[in-house]
């Protein structure tokens, strides 16, 4: 029996995926080095994610802007509404950087105004990343937070 294989995923869907991960990198980048957020978009626009081998697609820059934007415009209300959705007796700051990094972008690209996604697509995509960097049980509490952040923000959650 053989296992149905996916289709492969579009360019633009792969451009969107990396600049994802480039704004997860962005957001550990500043926590672990403590650089100011406008120093860490520059160096990711002039250098990381045109002229170097980082990403196995060009990241999709207006993503990758747009939501750092929403990232730095909001950055402390990105971190109250997450906290606000953790367990009691959990706290943001306490989890692992690149968990915190990852929730910080998926929610800010849920609150980005334009969105480049629907809800369902933002939080597929965080997961997949929380997967790679933190392994699936963290995939699913990432899923579980974005979710509730998406139903907290009306956002649609069926793909029809």
């Amino acid at each position: 029996m053989t296992t149905p294989t996916k289709p492969p995923l579009s360019k633009n869907h792969r451009e969107a995926r990396a600049a994802r991960m480039a704004l997860t990198q962005a957001l550990f980048q500043i926590h672990a080095t403590q650089a100011s957020a406008e120093s860490v978009k520059e160096e990711f626009l002039m250098h990381r994610l045109g002229e170097r081998e980082d990403y196995p697609d060009a990241p999709n820059v207006a993503l990758f802007s747009t939501v750092f934007e929403t990232i730095t415009r909001d950055y402390e209300s990105l971190a109250s509404q997450i906290q606000e959705l953790l367990p009691e007796e959990s706290s943001l700051d306490k989890h692992e950087p690149v968990l915190q990094a990852i929730l910080k972008a998926g929610a800010a690209e849920l609150l980005t105004p334009h969105p480049f996604a629907p809800a369902p697509v933002v939080i597929s995509e965080y997961v997949h990343l929380t997967i790679h960097f933190c392994g699936k049980k963290q995939g699913a509490f990432v899923n579980g937070i974005l979710d509730a952040l998406a139903r907290k923000l009306n956002k649609p959650l069926s793909k029809a």
